[in-house]
Order: structure tokens, then C-alpha cells, then sequence
């Protein structure tokens, strides 16, 4: 029977209207699909992320909202089941829109007479998600025109992790990461079934249903949810069981906190997550370590401390302390003291003595002159301001003896070490070498923990390397982001495995100050080469120590750069250190550079190459570049008296005996120290007379130099202090100024001299008529310079 025309008409209607939609549905899923635009394009929570991915700390976006990046590839399997089994059963099966949901809902909101079902699937939700806007008609339609686009452009995979990453979880909490963090108090790794289904239920009505609020509808919901995967099979009777008895979280928790100062000095600058080279469980650990140490600072009034761990192999960080936790506010505990500038203290000592070492200039037990110097109006001294005269390399660097580190640099020059310094990765050292002078090997320049700590980082792995440095010194994060204060990538190493291997030993093996005496047994057990310092008015005590797999950094002192009391390296930083190195597996021996040194005879006494008069000889490893140095100047066969009371020559029955004889000025000071050092004896009456220059030598002031004098407290300009040598015991020394007689002395020669500025002409004779004389200037601050 044929249809009447109206039927017929009415028909065909509804088929073109139904073709049409259909075809601007396909329209505008193909312009969607096509476009390519990022779907969501909201602020993401700064998140820093373990070198295994895990969440150490966060910030909230720019919109206070909790919103992390998706960390996993996958979702986690249980809440997986349970989104698709509450939200979308069927969504492995349809193309973005299920038409029977749709009918259904229609239906269900007809009977209803208000809208209770949306008939949305996942990738629809995810669609009005990135859309946002009102629920309308229009916008529903558009809605299926975009999950059908998704559908054409993503894999379900993505869809199903877009919808966890954006969806609302109640309060200011978005996405799945920041919801388990919220909530559980751990990431989306490993849920539970109870957990699953609470996070699986939550985006369906965010702003009614919350952990914190409506908690039995949250758990009702959450139960029927469980009784249908159990009834599905998805559950046994015992998960099921033991899902339902699971209590709810009571409130939001805070998240993660493991390196806020880092996180706050990469927050301002980035979004999303950063993912850095930092262990989970040693930034823990190593946290926990300096916190530990809060009290015993604070009763010393030392607010803040710092420490970083590196990877020798690498130079990737592996733990950044930025600071006391506890410090607060009022002590500045927000300021990131890993990278702020500091004064080095002695730090460098140990890259000048490499230095040298490459530079033929020194050997490692070489003895070197450890005298009172005035260099330009700069007299250091020592820590405990006594001089030894002469004492090995190696130990003066053991014990930071200021003095002959002074003249060391002096020697291999500022300029050039300067370079040596910035080429291991210490950069901050920005200025020239005249704006530092010779201070800067005692603290006068300025450096960070993370670059300090780099460069030691970098002299272990030129010794275990043979000449090549840490790549990148320094490395917090894992793709090219730079932190402030960060050190850039280092290029060729400018010291020798060596040099490196001298410097590392001597901080290994060698006996320390009494205050660092308490951890030598410990470093030398574990083979840590280490290093104290403490700048100028006790504001800065550093503690680096290396193996070769690990290089740690301390610094404490206060923020505000308020000096204490004995705030020193040994006493303050060297525990926390040593605790420090108590988390790590211990370091393999090193293996020295045996193509860079040859084993020669060097004298027991001085250090240097032995030659025919040293008694004493070992064979030993010394730097190939350690050929160039002078043989032992201080032994020299010395005829005597057959009692030995008195020098003599064969016509007066002498017989030859090495002597280790060391310049007067030296031996003033050494021979105290060391009581089987023996003095000269003196020539027989009559002989001829010795060499002035073997008998008198003055301290101070040297040649050549430029003495600047303070004012004193009276206005009145002050006096050079000064001192000379003298072999012969009892020796009486004449003073002469610019021609002018104005002392004489006896025993102890020192003396002060009033004298105007301008250049000035020292003589010094002793009753033998000897004499010896030194032209030096003299000026004073201000005006009258």
C-alpha cells in the first residue's frame, strides 16, 4: 500500500535532517581533527620530578589550581576498570558518540522531566572538558562533532589519559596526579581498588561529592561502584571485602616537599614538570642529615647550611640541600643557599697546587717557605698564627697554611691561575686578577656550593679520567634547562691527572689540623680526599670532599653574612660531611696516572730531586713534569772539625759531612719546630769569612716591595715593623735608613722604623763589618700616598 504524499514527505524530512546532521557532525570532526590545536592549553602545577620520575615538590599553576603533568605512558590499570565501568562501558566500541547512551538519556530526562543523564561518553567528556561553556543543546552538538574528531586524531590510550590528566576532582584539585597526591599522599602508580573507585566516581559531580565534605555520599557511591566490578568479576569476594573497609581520605593532604629550594629556583622561570637528576631517597636522606644538625648550628648561632651530593662520572647532582628547613623566615630559610655567592675561604688551595705540579714548579713534598710576607700592604698569616719556616707541600696544603699558598700564587700568578680556576667551572670568579690580588686563594673571591662542589666533582674525574673533567658539572636537570646560578658545561680539562692525583692524595693521606683531626680516621678509611674553609671574619665554613664515585659539598653560615665565633669548616661543615658520606657506598681506590709520572730519587729531607750531597734518598712517583724542578738546594757537604764543633778546610784537618743547611731567614723559624735540625757550627778563628748572603737575610720588608701603613688609632701614621735573619747566634745587627744610623739589635733582630712615605734604603751590618741592603717604598692611605 502506498504511503499517503504527507507520510511520504514527512519521511524524507527526517531522513535529510538526519543526513545532514550526520554530515555536519562528520564536517566539524573533520575540521577538529584537523586542526591540530592543543586541547588544553591551561597552566600546568610546576612539578620536579626524581631522576626516576617521581614527584618531589610542587607549586600550584597560575590559576590556584593543583594541575600536574601526566607522569605514566599507561593509566594505572585498577583505575582504568573502574573510570570505564562508572563512566563509558561500552568506549572501546564506539567512534566518540554511543547513540544508544544518547536515546537512553533522552528518555530518561523526558520521564524525569528535568535533565538527570547526559548520555556522554569519556572522549565527549573529554571534548566539553577542552571546550568548556554552558551545557546547552548547541554546545552538546558540538561536543559530539569534537569527540568524534578526537576519535579520528587520538588512540583510546590518549584519550583515556587526557581525560584523567584534566578532569575536576573536587576543590582546586585537577587531573589524576594531583588527585592522588591530594588525597592518598602518593602517585598514580599503585592504587588500590578503594582508591580506583573513589577517584573514578569524584569528576562526576566534583563540587558535591568531595573527601572533605559529603563523605557517606562519596562512600555510597564509591561502594556501588565496587559491588558492580565485583559483580562483573572484575573483584574476588576478599578484594572486594577488603576495598569496601577502606576508609576515605579525611582532608587533602599537602604534597610533596623534598627540594623546595630548588623548585622555587626553577618555578619562576618554567611550567609543567621538570624532571632533574636527583635520587628520591638520598634527597630525602641527605635532607634529613642536615636538618638533624639545626640544633647544634642554632646554639652556636648559625642559622642556615646547604649541601649538594654530585656523581664523580657524570657531574649530575644527586641530592641539592638549599637549606636548613627549620631555619623560618626570620632567618632567611627561603634563600637558596646552594647557588648564592659566597666567600671561598681556602677552597682553591688545592687547583694552585695542581697548577704548579703541571707547571713544573713544584713537587708534592717539595719544602716551601712558610715566613711572615707584606705584599703591597697584604701580610697574611696563619690560622693560628704561628710560621714552621719551611714545611712539604703537601702537608701545607693539608693544613691550609695560608702563607705559603700566598706565595704559591704569587709565584704561578693570579692570571693564570684565575684561568685554571674558571676552566674547572668555577665562574664566578668574574673579576680581573688586580681586583683580587693575592687575597683570592685566601677567600677574596666569591663562589657558589653547586660550582665549588663541581669543580672538586671535576678533580676527581680528571685523575680517574686522565685529563678529562665531569662533562657538566653542576647538572641538576635533566633536559637543557639552566638554573640561576647553575654552572654552564666545562670544557677540557686545564690540569693533568697528575697534578689532580698530588692535590687528591694530599687531602687524602695527609695528618690535619688538630680541629679536622677527629675525621681523618674516618676520610682515610673510606678514601675521601677532602677540604675545609673559612672566610675572613668567620662568616662562611665550607666542607668538599671526593671519591671517585661521589663529590660532597657543605657550606654553613648565616644568610645575612653575620660572622660567629668559631664558625669554621672543621667544626661546623666537616660533620655534616662525613654524615653525608656515610649515605654512599664507598669509592674503589683510585688508580694513579702511571703514563704521566717516573719514579726518581728524591731527597728524604727536602722534597726535591736528590742530588750527589743528600744523604737520604727514596725512589718515587713524581709528575714527568716535576723533571723541571731544582735539584735539593739545601744539602751541601760541609767540612768540619773531627768533634764537629767548627768548620774547616783539609789544610785544617777537616773531614766532608753532608749538612742540611736552610737560608737564615728559614731556618729562624724552622729550627725551633724541629729539634733534630742542627745549626751551622761556627768556622774556625781565623778562616775566611762566609758569604753575607748565607749568614743574614731579611724577612721583611723584601725587596723591591711596596709597605703600606695604616693610620693608628691617634691619628698618628704607623711604623714598619722590620725584621731580619741572622745564622750566628748572639750576632749583633746595625740598622742604617737611607744612610742614617736609627738601632742596633741583638738575639730577636726586629724593630719599628718611623719614616716617611717615598722609597727608602735599608742597610744592616753585624760587628764582622758584613752587610747586606734593600731598597722598598713606603707609603700611606690618603693623601700623603
Amino acid at each position: 500500500m502506498t504511503p499517503p504524499p504527507r507520510l511520504r514527505l514527512s519521511t524524507r524530512f527526517r531522513t535529510l535532517v538526519g543526513r545532514a546532521f550526520l554530515a555536519l557532525l562528520v564536517l566539524l570532526a573533520a575540521c577538529w581533527a584537523l586542526a591540530g590545536r592543543p586541547l588544553f592549553d591551561e597552566p600546568r602545577s610546576v612539578a620536579l620530578l626524581d631522576r626516576d620520575g617521581h614527584l618531589l615538590g610542587a607549586r600550584v599553576a597560575a590559576d590556584g589550581q593543583w594541575r600536574l603533568a601526566a607522569g605514566g605512558a599507561s593509566l594505572d590499570p585498577r583505575f582504568e576498570t573502574c573510570l570505564l565501568r562508572f563512566e563509558d562501558r561500552h568506549f572501546h566500541r564506539h567512534p566518540g558518540i554511543n547513540p544508544v547512551a544518547l536515546g537512553r538519556a533522552v528518555w530518561q530526562n523526558v520521564r524525569a522531566g528535568r535533565v538527570v543523564s547526559g548520555g556522554s561518553t569519556l572522549t565527549m567528556q573529554v571534548a566539553r572538558l577542552a571546550r568548556g561553556g554552558e551545557r546547552t543543546f548547541v554546545n552538546k552538538v558540538l561536543d559530539m562533532a569534537l569527540a568524534v574528531g578526537l576519535e579520528l586524531r587520538f588512540s583510546k590510550a590518549e584519550i583515556l589519559r587526557m581525560h584523567a590528566a584534566n578532569a575536576p576532582f573536587g576543590g582546586n584539585v585537577v587531573g589524576i596526579e594531583a588527585a592522588c597526591w591530594r588525597f592518598f599522599g602518593h602517585g598514580p602508580e599503585a592504587l588500590s581498588w578503594a582508591e580506583a573507585a573513589t577517584l573514578a566516581v569524584l569528576p562526576n559531580a566534583p563540587s558535591l561529592l568531595h573527601p572533605g565534605r559529603h563523605r557517606e555520599a562519596l562512600r555510597a557511591k564509591r561502594d556501588r561502584l565496587l559491588d558492580k566490578l565485583k559483580a562483573d568479576g572484575r573483584l574476588t569476594a576478599l578484594e572486594w571485602s577488603l576495598a569496601r573497609e577502606e576508609p576515605l581520605p579525611s582532608k587533602p593532604l599537602a604534597l610533596p616537599d623534598r627540594a623546595p629550594h630548588l623548585l622555587a629556583s626553577l618555578a619562576s622561570a618554567h611550567q609543567g614538570s621538570i624532571p632533574t637528576t636527583l635520587e628520591g631517597m638520598l634527597q630525602e636522606r641527605a635532607s634529613a642529615v642536615v636538618d638533624r644538625h639545626t640544633q647544634r648550628l642554632h646554639a652556636d648561632r648559625v642559622m642556615n647550611a646547604a649541601a649538594v651530593i654530585m656523581d664523580v662520572a657524570t657531574g649530575e647532582v644527586l641530592a641539592y640541600v638549599g637549606n636548613l628547613r627549620l631555619a623560618g623566615g626570620r632567618h632567611n630559610g627561603q634563600v637558596d643557599l646552594v647557588v648564592a655567592r659566597r666567600s671561598t675561604g681556602s677552597l682553591l688551595k688545592p687547583f694552585l697546587f695542581a697548577a704548579q705540579l703541571d707547571a713544573g714548579e713544584l713537587l708534592p713534598h717539595m719544602l716551601v717557605a712558610d715566613l711572615p710576607v707584606h705584599y703591597d700592604g697584604f701580610a697574611p698569616g696563619n690560622y693560628d698564627g704561628q710560621y714552621q719556616g719551611a714545611v712539604p707541600a703537601a702537608i701545607a696544603l693539608a693544613r691550609s697554611l695560608n702563607v705559603p699558598a700566598v706565595r704559591a700564587l704569587r709565584q704561578h700568578g693570579i692570571d693564570r691561575s684565575l684561568k685554571v680556576f674558571r676552566a674547572m667551572g668555577i665562574r664566578t670568579l668574574d673579576r680581573t686578577a688586580d681586583h683580587y690580588g693575592l687575597s683570592l686563594i685566601l677567600g677574596g673571591g666569591e663562589t657558589t656550593l653547586l660550582e665549588i662542589t663541581g669543580a672538586y666533582a671535576s678533580l676527581a674525574r680528571v685523575r680517574a679520567e686522565h685529563g678529562r673533567s665531569a662533562e657538566d658539572p653542576g647538572r641538576v636537570v635533566q633536559d637543557p634547562v639552566v638554573i640561576p646560578g647553575a654552572p654552564r658545561k666545562a670544557g677540557p680539562s686545564p690540569l693533568k691527572a697528575s697534578g689532580a692525583h698530588f692535590a687528591l692524595e694530599a687531602l687524602t693521606r695527609v695528618a690535619r689540623p688538630a680541629e679536622e683531626a677527629g675525621w681523618q680516621r674516618f676520610a682515610g678509611a673510606r678514601r675521601i680526599a677532602w677540604k675545609t674553609g673559612t672566610s675572613y671574619g668567620h662568616r662562611d665554613a665550607w666542607a668538599v670532599g671526593v671519591n671517585e664515585r661521589h663529590a660532597v659539598g657543605v657550606w654553613c653560615g648565616n644568610a645575612d653574612g653575620e660572622g660567629r665565633p668559631g664558625l669554621t669548616g672543621g667544626r661546623m661543615a666537616a660533620p655534616i660531611l662525613f654524615e653525608l658520606f656515610g649515605l654512599l657506598e664507598p669509592g674503589p681506590p683510585p688508580s694513579p696516572p702511571h703514563d704521566l709520572l717516573v719514579r726518581w730519587p728524591l731527597c728524604r729531607r727536602s722534597g726535591h730531586r736528590a742530588q750527589a750531597s743528600c744523604p737520604t734518598v727514596d725512589t718515587l712517583p713524581i709528575p714527568r713534569s716535576g723533571m723541571a724542578t731544582p735539584s735539593c738546594p739545601y744539602h751541601r757537604m760541609i767540612w768540619c772539625t773531627a768533634d764537629g764543633s767548627h768548620r774547616a778546610s783539609t789544610q785544617e784537618g777537616g773531614m766532608p759531612s753532608p749538612w742540611f743547611v736552610l737560608p737564615p731567614a728559614m731556618e729562624a723559624y724552622y729550627a725551633p719546630t724541629d729539634p733534630l735540625y742542627r745549626k751551622l757550627p761556627p768556622a774556625l778563628p781565623g778562616a775566611s769569612p762566609d758569604d753575607v748572603d748565607d749568614l743574614m737575610q731579611v724577612i721583611y720588608p723584601e725587596p723591591g716591595t711596596l709597605v703600606l701603613l695604616a693610620r693608628e688609632l691617634d691619628g698618628r701614621r704607623g711604623k714598619v715593623v722590620a725584621e731580619v735573619a741572622h745564622r750566628e747566634a748572639g750576632a749583633v745587627i746595625h740598622w742604617h735608613v737611607d744612610g742614617t744610623y736609627r738601632t742596633t739589635t741583638r738575639a730577636g733582630h726586629r724593630t719599628a722604623l718611623d719614616l716617611d712615605p717615598g722609597p727608602h734604603r735599608l742597610t744592616l751590618s753585624d760587628t764582622e763589618g758584613r752587610s747586606i741592603t734593600v731598597r722598598f717604598r713606603v707609603a700611606f692611605p690618603g693623601p700623603d700616598r
